[in-house]
């Protein structure tokens, strides 16, 4: 199995630059294989496709801006694996008929997180591992209470601190 993908430059986020889209792929490992995907704030698709080539069952990616799923499912057709991951706006979502022991992925900071949880409409969904990231350090403990609401308990914990390249004279 090739985990390679190719992003275009686009309007969605993710393009393995953001130290957060790397904590997430490192997490994503051992977690997707054979299971149902859904990438909440999906934007440019990196963490949909990279689920495809870990070899998840079926993976959906939802974003609430048109303009980054159009250019997501472009990414995924780049990649050939356009059978294999569809894009969807929320209200175009039908959560009912996807299957409930799902891997949910968000990528996007704690406010932002609520936001796209409830407009997705996957608090109806029970998801059998959440990966998130991109909460910020001041934000966790207000995180954690969210999660707590959602059902979700804590199971592992990483953090990468973003470091500013030196150029030297």
């Amino acid at each position: 199995l090739d985990p390679s993908v190719f992003l275009v430059p686009g309007p969605g986020f993710g393009d393995l630059s953001h130290p957060t889209t790397r904590l997430m792929l490192e997490l994503m490992k051992g977690n997707v294989e054979d299971a149902p995907i859904i990438d909440v704030g999906s934007g440019s698709g990196v963490l949909s496709l990279a689920s495809v080539a870990m070899g998840a069952s079926v993976v959906v990616g939802i974003d609430i801006d048109e303009a980054a799923v159009v250019h997501a499912t472009n990414n995924a057709q780049r990649n050939e694996m356009e059978e294999r991951v569809e894009f969807f706006l929320p209200e175009a979502f039908a959560q009912e008929s996807f299957p409930e022991n799902a891997v949910v992925l968000i990528n996007m900071i704690r406010s932002e997180q609520e936001v796209a949880w409830q407009m997705t409409k996957c608090s109806l969904i029970n998801p059998t591992i959440a990966i998130t990231s991109g909460v910020r350090v001041e934000e966790r403990e207000e995180y954690l209470a969210q999660a707590a609401q959602w059902g979700w308990k804590l199971q592992e914990e990483r953090e990468e601190e973003e470091t500013a390249e030196k150029n030297s004279e």
